[in-house]
């Protein structure tokens, strides 16, 4: 009877463990040469994060630079946009949202959902110009946007937040700086500092991204391209 109960556990430890969704964290490689790129913009690279059975996508970029241009600049996430092949750009996440909701959630406290965690385009057309190109900005309706929101944050959970809060050790410890990097948030930077930072976008599964992806960075008008496959 001992051993029989014992390998019921085992078989169900074994059914819970093929059942539990694969967690991948992949980085793209690039797909042609940098376009444009100032000289400021000193590194530039993507990684796509998901679920195994899933179709939506984060999207991570990093970005190093260092201030070239003789003069302090503005810069922050707004400044960094990523679009498929067809033009199509991805939702931005909002930097101030993800902070809170990982630091909540990682301590085990509750954290609402909230539409305002799909940042928002400067432009308030279905076009954002960036430099002489033009991209298609998605059209959401709130009811849509807090959709998404919500499928977003359910991502951001088991992809980010579960593992780390998981894992043993003491979770108060685990900052997001340990699991997400240092977040790109609006700052200014002095002439001849540098910065690295990154930044979030969110692809829904509802339609698959076309490839070649363009990460576009702007620093004061200096117009930076990225390719990656």
């Amino acid at each position: 009877m001992r051993k029989l109960l014992c390998l019921c556990g085992l078989i169900l430890w074994m059914v819970g463990c093929a059942s539990k969704p694969e967690i991948f964290i992949t980085s793209l490689p690039p797909a042609g040469e940098a376009r444009g790129a100032s000289a400021s913009i000193t590194e530039a690279s993507l990684q796509e994060a998901g679920i195994s059975k899933r179709g939506d996508r984060i999207v991570v970029a990093r970005v190093s630079l260092r201030n070239r241009t003789g003069k302090a600049v503005l810069f922050g996430p707004e400044y960094v946009y990523l679009a498929d092949a067809t033009g199509e750009l991805f939702l931005p996440i909002s930097e101030k949202w993800l902070r809170d909701y990982y630091n909540a959630r990682i301590r085990g406290l509750s954290a609402k959902t909230d539409p305002k965690a799909i940042a928002p385009y400067t432009s308030d057309s279905d076009t954002v110009k960036v430099g002489d190109a033009e991209f298609r900005s998605p059209a959401l309706t709130p009811a849509q946007r807090e959709e998404l929101a919500e499928e977003m944050a359910e991502l951001v959970e088991e992809v980010f937040v579960r593992p780390q809060r998981d894992a043993p050790g003491t979770f108060l410890e685990k900052v997001p700086e340990t699991t997400l990097g240092v977040l790109l948030k609006e700052i200014t930077l002095k002439p001849d500092r540098g910065f690295t930072g990154f930044v979030y976008f969110y692809h829904s599964g509802a339609t698959q991204p076309q490839h070649p992806l363009r990460l576009i960075i702007d620093l004061e008008g200096e117009i930076s391209a990225f390719l990656f496959q």
